[in-house]
């Protein structure tokens, strides 16, 4: 099938390139025609011509605009396909806006599309004026909202999260004062942010979030709409004071607690700890690597499937807090485009617990930590087992093994 698109001179419009497009089409005469068209107006351009990788791309470029076809298989031009993708993307990236590219007889299906959260729709044979105009609109109303909070809060697909989030964006739309509850390290804080920003049309305002992440009770405002303050940071008269207050300059509060206060005049969420949303461990620990590029100027690519396996089976007591401080740490070291098993087990086996909670150790990595262990208690049998968690006897047969 041939697709015929009206002419457009880049050099009339003397434009700035804008923003990063990820075109999603089967047809590979689309996606020439569209490499043509859009260069020059766009910053990046990539293509993709099966939807199977999609998330992935996604995921690996952060694209600003999602152009994306309704129709893959040639036998089936019903535009489900499309609609099935759109909610997949829209689940797992909110923040990415996406329009649909689909045939003049699927237009009732685009416009259906709308209400899955597509950004818009642009019909085959397509104009390059409208396409060109729709895709650089979304990504200029996104700069234009680059003053507010930009958000890159990882949403993850666990059971857990998943309902946290569902939970999370009802309550954002409604004026309810929210506790935050998890253990330490679960993101609790982050949460409270990204909360705050969904509920106050992306703002976050200096005086809600001091220097210190919380309020005290002299920064209660009644033009402020939010107060937000760790509970567990003050004092429990502190507290009763500052919710009074707060109450009754009709702010709306949202704390944050390691454990619940009792108090109803909250609607709770409960953070999960890192273990319970086990699954997500992979796709958080890219997430945070990508973060670390940024911040340090790496490129680093991921982590070595060997390596995701021995990160699986760490207990991360310090959960989220933890798993962004190590992958920070293993971003800046790196020498490899992968962070590899080696360099994650040289990281994690600080940790005197690291043996008896992680099995598998090849002979070389539980040697290194058993000596270790050694060395930090002064060659101490006693008190290494201890650390281990492992008997004396059984020690003794290990560093006979070693011959440590």
């Amino acid at each position: 099938m041939y697709y015929f698109c009206s002419l457009i001179s880049k050099e009339s419009m003397a434009v700035k390139a804008i923003g990063k497009v990820l075109v999603v089409d089967d047809n590979q005469g689309v996606r020439r025609a569209l490499d043509f068209v859009l260069k020059g107006f766009f910053e990046e351009v990539s293509f993709l011509s099966n939807p199977v990788t999609l998330l992935r791309k996604i995921e690996d470029e952060s694209p600003d605009v999602v152009l994306l076809d309704m129709n893959f298989s040639s036998e089936l031009n019903t535009g489900s396909e499309g609609l099935y993708w759109l909610r997949e993307v829209k689940n797992k990236f909110p923040e990415v806006d996406v329009v649909l590219f689909t045939a003049y007889a699927d237009i009732e299906l685009a416009v259906e599309g709308m209400k899955y959260g597509a950004a818009d729709f642009v019909v085959k044979p397509w104009d390059n004026s409208r396409l060109i105009s729709v895709l650089r609109g979304i990504i200029a109303k996104r700069k234009k909202g680059s003053n507010k909070h930009e958000t890159t809060v990882f949403r993850g697909s666990s059971p857990k999260l998943k309902e946290l989030w569902r939970r999370v964006s009802k309550i954002a739309t409604s004026d309810a004062n929210v506790l935050i509850i998890g253990e330490s390290g679960t993101g609790k804080r982050t949460l409270a942010r990204e909360l705050i920003r969904l509920s106050n049309d992306g703002i976050i305002s200096p005086i809600v979030f001091n220097p210190e992440n919380y309020m005290t009770i002299s920064s209660v405002n009644s033009g402020e709409p939010f107060i937000f303050v760790g509970l567990d940071e003050i004092t429990n008269e502190q507290r009763q004071t500052l919710i009074k207050m707060a109450l009754e300059n009709n702010n709306r509060i949202v704390c944050t607690a390691l454990s619940d206060i009792g108090n109803d005049d909250f609607i709770k969420i409960f953070v999960p700890a890192l273990k319970e949303c086990a699954e997500d461990l992979d796709a958080m620990a890219n997430h945070f690597i990508r973060e670390s590029n940024k911040r340090h100027n790496r490129m680093i690519e991921g982590i070595e499937s060997e390596g995701v396996d021995l990160m699986k089976r760490y207990s991360w007591k310090c959960n989220v807090k933890e798993l962004k401080e190590r992958i920070d740490k293993l971003v800046v070291l790196g020498d490899d485009d992968l962070i590899t098993r080696r360099a994650i087990f040289e990281e994690l086996g600080n940790d005197p617990d690291f043996l008896s909670e992680i099995k598998g150790l090849t002979d070389d990595e539980e040697a290194s930590l058993i000596k270790r262990t050694l060395e930090k208690t002064g060659n101490n049998v006693s008190a290494a087992a201890k650390l281990l968690k492992i008997s004396r006897p059984t020690l003794y047969s290990k560093i006979s093994k070693y011959k440590l």
